[in-house]
């Protein structure tokens, strides 16, 4: 298993930053691609495509996404 990533809200406290959410996406996909959760592993990685930071795409700031909130509520309890 891979260290959890940390916890970084913004300052509206609603939702994720954007690194900490895609840092958590790309810590599910690996979760859900070693237990060969082939669904798990389809839906977060669509999320990490989708907060990477590429040219002309950055990265963006705040990110909310209730099935992320719930995921990491079940590392973190």
């Amino acid at each position: 298993m891979n260290k959890m990533p940390y916890i970084e809200r913004p300052d509206t406290g609603r939702g994720f930053t954007g690194k900490c959410a895609y840092l958590w996406a790309l810590f599910l996909m690996e979760e859900a691609d070693m237990s060969d959760d082939h669904m798990g592993y389809a839906k977060w990685r669509t999320l990490v495509d989708r907060l990477s930071s590429r040219p002309g795409h950055p990265q963006p700031t705040v990110h909310y996404n209730a099935d992320l909130e719930d995921a990491i509520k079940e590392y973190l309890t």
